[in-house]
């Protein structure tokens, strides 16, 4: 549900509120690293960051992500 908040907030420019909820999304994911859906919301989160300038904090995301065994995450 928090992931998908984010992702809402993200397409209406609500940058702080989506990366309120993108945190809040990877919080309870947190058991679930290493499965494909946490790694979209890792990315998700990424390019929040990106957005906000806050492009250190986005590479360590990036970083995470593309260690991902996902094809899709990969590419």
């Amino acid at each position: 549900c928090y992931h998908n908040m984010a992702k809402e907030y993200h397409k209406l420019g609500g940058l702080e509120l989506a990366l309120k909820y993108s945190h809040l999304a990877l919080d309870c994911m947190n058991e679930d690293r290493g499965v494909n859906h946490f790694y979209e919301a890792l990315l998700e989160r990424c390019h929040i960051l990106i957005e906000l300038e806050r492009f250190q904090e986005a590479l360590i995301d990036f970083q995470t992500a593309k260690a991902s065994k996902y094809s899709k995450i990969i590419e």
